[in-house]
């Protein structure tokens, strides 16, 4: 991939490239828990990855390894990303999360006492806090692209801060939740204030099939809902998400939102927005703009990175949910030594 390629927010003319690693300076390695080819973490090959009880599951799982508590799944995980780092003579390493969407804690995370979640077995949490954790241990920073209660369990952001790691997340946002957003707050500033809102979403690849699995879908729903009920103050009833798996679409992802919108007198504004577009090369991209957004940050950021808000359905630590142009300009106002000396947020026409 080459230097005219288009990450995203990195890419904007404002930022210097010269802080950002290109695709190219990028090495690629990872866990999964099928079609694994590899016995270490390795360039453009995927090892054994964690598996429990509580992880999600199509009944194809068939090369996850088994764990007995979180603290020693992290250990393990830290250990592989110490070689791997070692191995590779790497800068740093970041951890991203692209497993498939959890069942909703029947306690939420927040609760939980660093004893608890430490001696948690896979019976009690998924997977996905022991690559967290290990990640940190390992000085790895961390990206939860899910909808993942994971990085809601705050002693996270202090291990993160004394480590000099960082993390962020929850749940990319790649096309219709970031254009409700837009939508929601450009209505709201006309004074046309959203009276209710209908968003169905038909998608075939595999996140849609593990979506219909019973209790899956709550933290998804519960995520594409979030930003929008706080830029229109909408209640949950008039504010409906319908998701559904149609496994002809194959990665293809499409959504359909029915607004209905009030004028001062009380008028109805309606919108029909649609949406399609295939899921994984827009969440690749955002990854990469993540990844680079976080390799820059080495040596400024630390621990719990709320500036990154508007990459996130559900930005974690309890950010307030905004329009994504203030999300935009918290962004630079928090790394300005990214930008071009001779450049301002003028220079961003829209």
């Amino acid at each position: 991939m080459n230097e005219d390629v288009d990450y995203g927010i990195s890419s904007l003319k404002i930022f210097d490239p010269k802080h950002f690693p290109n695709a190219n300076q990028i090495v690629l390695a990872g866990w999964d828990v099928r079609g694994v080819n590899s016995v270490l973490l390795r360039p453009g090959l995927v090892t054994q990855g964690l598996w429990g009880a509580t992880d999600t599951s199509l009944g194809d799982e068939t090369s996850g390894v088994g764990w007995e508590s979180i603290s020693t799944a992290a250990s393990h995980i830290a250990g592989q990303i110490r070689e791997f780092k070692e191995a590779l003579a790497v800068n740093q390493v970041i951890v991203m999360s692209m497993s498939s969407p959890p069942r909703r804690l029947n306690r939420p995370i927040a609760e939980w006492t660093e004893p608890e979640v430490l001696s948690a077995t896979p019976n009690q949490l998924p997977s996905a806090f022991a690559y967290a954790l290990g990640a940190i241990q390992a000085k790895a920073s961390f990206i939860d692209f899910t909808p993942s209660e994971t990085l809601e369990w705050s002693p996270l952001w202090n291990m993160a801060r004394d480590t000099g790691t960082q993390l962020a997340g929850r749940d990319g946002s790649t096309g219709q939740t970031f254009l409700k957003s837009l939508v929601a707050s450009a209505l709201e500033m006309r004074g046309l204030h959203v009276a209710s809102w209908y968003s169905t979403n038909i998608l075939g690849n595999r996140d849609g099939a593990v979506l219909m699995l019973p209790g899956v879908d709550a933290t998804k729903q519960a995520d594409k809902a979030h930003a929008v009920e706080s830029i229109t103050g909408m209640r949950k009833g008039e504010h409906l998400i319908d998701i559904r798996y149609v496994a002809e679409l194959g990665d293809y992802k499409e959504s359909w939102d029915s607004v209905v919108a009030r004028d001062f007198l009380g008028n109805s504004v309606e919108l029909r927005i649609n949406w399609k577009a295939e899921d994984s090369p827009l969440a690749a991209q955002l990854a990469l703009d993540l990844v680079r957004m976080l390799a820059s940050g080495a040596g400024y950021h630390r621990g719990r990175r709320d500036d990154l808000a508007i990459f996130f359905k559900h930005p974690i630590g309890g950010v307030t949910p905004r329009s994504p142009m203030q999300h935009l300009n918290e962004l630079i106002s928090s790394n300005e030594f990214l930008l071009r000396p001779d450049t301002t947020r003028a220079d961003l026409t829209w």
